[in-house]
């Protein structure tokens, strides 16, 4: 048997260097809350640590264990995160917060089976799509059949409802669809035809008809309602400048700032370490996703390519979406920064993943 290569270093490092600023992050942005709710300034940088270590642990294992081995589980761990998706929706299984039902509780620990689907869809379609390479034009026999089961997915995940994660298993598919060959007429008509029913979902709720409005004009709302998240956000960024306020001196997550530690922990770090800290986090994003889509290409298998492509994609589109909804470019919803924002199973499948692309790098040609 040929001896594997070493892993990317590159990605490594960014991916080290981005977990333990994020751990600094999230200890700047959360120990006002922490010391009120909790009597403990660190109450969720502990946690967040022990999430770190266990991802890294996780990590290193995903990185080692040939990922091949992944095309004969994920069958399995396809219908087993359905099964989970299904069951986090009854009452009393499923751990309701801020009016979401996502997460199933197994005593203080919480996992939110919406964040591993992302994962697991990535290595089942890429294991379904590289076996039938040779038939992407025919519709019916093998663009359908992952169609069917992105709806079934993307219906499972809206029910709880969690909109901005059915549109990254969304653009995961497409992705994988059109790497794969799939003909750009069928993916256009698909398109085309999911546009009217996703524009129905989005404003179906109230709430999302009101989170719109606020996109277009934060101040035309009322600024202690429906703008009030936005535009201490957008203060966040005004008060940081061009080199911040300073590590640990902002204002906007004393209470102001609603979720400072994870949906808008970008904000914070915008206010203290300013356009300049902001920008070199952008620019490790930009780093991570070139480093992945280099691998993918440079792989010779094709069911190794497509999986380095989505697990990419995923982390990239989330954490650019993640500082697009902070800065005002898209509408509020709830969504993690990858490998920054306090939760432990955003912190952990992100580090998985990471560890498959990892483990995809050691088969690359050089």
């Amino acid at each position: 048997m040929q001896e594997r290569k070493l892993p990317d270093f590159f990605l490594l490092t960014i991916t080290f260097v981005l977990t333990c600023f994020g751990l600094v992050a999230v200890y700047s942005a959360s120990f006002a809350i922490s010391f009120e709710r909790y009597h403990d300034a660190s109450y969720f940088f502990t946690r967040q640590l022990m999430w770190a270590i266990l991802g890294f642990i996780a990590l290193l294992i995903t990185m080692n264990i040939p990922y091949k081995f992944l095309r004969k589980l994920s069958p399995l761990m396809f219908f087993v995160t359905l099964f989970l998706l299904v069951i986090v929706l009854i009452p009393g299984i499923g751990v309701e917060r801020n009016f979401a039902q996502r997460w199933i509780g197994f005593g203080p620990i919480l996992i939110q089976p919406s964040e591993l689907l992302k994962v697991v869809i990535s290595i089942y379609f890429a294991h379904y799509l590289s076996k039938r390479l040779d038939r992407m034009d025919e519709f019916k026999e093998t663009v359908q059949p992952i169609l069917i089961m992105l709806a079934i997915c993307f219906g499972l995940i809206m029910l709880q409802p969690d909109f901005s994660t059915a549109v990254i298993i969304a653009i995961i598919t497409f992705t994988l669809l059109f790497s794969a060959g799939a003909r750009i007429k069928h993916l256009f008509l698909v398109g085309v035809a999911m546009l009217p029913l996703v524009i129905i979902m989005a404003i179906w709720k109230p709430y999302r008809i009101k989170r719109l409005m606020t996109f277009l004009d934060p101040w035309a709302a009322d600024s202690l309602k429906e703008g009030y998240q936005i535009i201490h956000s957008l203060y966040a960024f005004g008060n940081g400048g061009i080199s911040g306020v300073g590590f640990g001196a902002g204002l906007q997550k004393l209470f102001y700032l609603p979720e400072p530690h994870t949906d808008f922990i970008f904000s914070i770090i915008g206010e203290e370490l300013g356009l300049i800290g902001a920008i070199s986090i952008i620019l490790l994003f930009a780093l991570f996703l070139w480093r992945g889509l280099l691998i993918s290409s440079k792989v010779e298998d094709p069911f190794g390519s497509l999986l380095a492509l989505s697990l990419t994609v995923m982390i990239s589109v989330q954490a650019f979406m993640n500082i697009a909804i902070t800065i005002g470019m898209l509408p509020v919803t709830g969504l993690t920064l990858p490998f920054i924002s306090y939760g432990g199973s955003s912190l952990l499948v992100t580090l998985i993943a990471t560890g498959i692309i990892l483990n995809i790098s050691r088969d690359v040609s050089k």
